[in-house]
């Protein structure tokens, strides 16, 4: 008996450790994508925010997926990486028909884009974007980590790979609000909660490692943003 007892705590340790790495893999492959994804990461995220998304899903994909309970929800933060690498597979690929592979433990299928990411040059695209001002560009968080993408592998630490995650989009969120801040026919500038959500996750980016931002709530032209320890920060919906 007081073998047995010995051993469900090592079958425990053991699950966790398989588990850790399996997320591991999904993330570094995600970051890898990413990489290779310059030009639309801006339309990806309009995308994932435009569709009443949670700001616990968005932090996650986005900004902190070290944060990802693994131990108690492992499958809802495989799915969360699956539908990124979806997303972006599906922005980037101009046919209608790409394989499908499965990740361990999530039962929705995701894109193979082993050989279907098309080669994108490194040019500066924000030229053929009209974007009202910006001190800092989107390529610049890309030269921070190489291109492609610096080799940061799956037996990296998670706090690493979320390392690289953060450098990658850091500067996503704000280059699209001034996307759209400078059309004046921008198809979402009229959706305060889209916005509310896209000014929370720039919110999370610029003052990282302060707490992230959980939840944003719009009240009137006011956006509510709840961080992860519950303080709260109120900033304005009108981003022109």
């Amino acid at each position: 008996m007081n073998h047995f007892c010995f051993l469900i705590p090592l079958v425990f340790v053991s699950v966790l450790a398989d588990n850790l790495m399996t997320y591991k893999e999904q993330v570094s492959k995600t970051n890898k994508i990413i990489a290779s994804a310059e030009p639309v990461m801006h339309e990806v995220l309009r995308k994932i925010a435009r569709e009443n998304e949670s700001m616990e899903k968005l932090v996650m994909m986005f900004a902190v997926p070290d944060r990802a309970d693994i131990e108690n929800d492992l499958k809802k933060h495989l799915e969360y990486e699956a539908e990124l690498q979806k997303e972006i597979t599906a922005a980037l690929t101009p046919t209608s028909y790409i394989p499908s592979i499965s990740i361990p433990g999530v039962n929705s299928y995701i894109p193979d884009v082993t050989s279907y990411i098309p080669s994108i040059p490194k040019t500066n695209f924000l030229d053929t974007i009209p974007v009202k001002t910006m001190g800092d560009t989107l390529s610049s968080a890309w030269s921070l980590v190489g291109y492609p993408l610096a080799d940061v592998q799956p037996d990296s630490e998670l706090s690493k790979l979320a390392e690289e995650r953060r450098l990658l989009t850091s500067k996503v969120p704000q280059f699209l609000i001034d996307t759209m801040s400078s059309n004046r026919v921008d198809k979402d500038i009229k959706n305060k909660p889209m916005i509310c959500r896209l000014v929370a996750l720039a919110h999370t980016m610029n003052l990282w490692p302060d707490p992230y931002i959980i939840k944003s709530t719009l009240t009137g032209n006011v956006c509510q943003l709840t961080s992860i320890e519950d303080s709260v920060v109120a900033v304005s919906a009108n981003i022109r």
